[in-house]
């Protein structure tokens, strides 16, 4: 149960993050995570 409420308030935060960022900032950071994978 807490797994899921966390994932919840990562997904919110993922929404607003995404509507409150610019789309280059976006690709950018999509292009960072390609070249430096986890």
């Amino acid at each position: 149960m807490e797994n899921e409420s966390y994932l919840n308030i990562l997904t919110a935060l993922t929404d607003i993050y995404k509507l409150s960022d610019p789309p280059k900032n976006k690709s950018a950071q999509f292009q960072r995570r390609r070249d430096y994978p986890e």
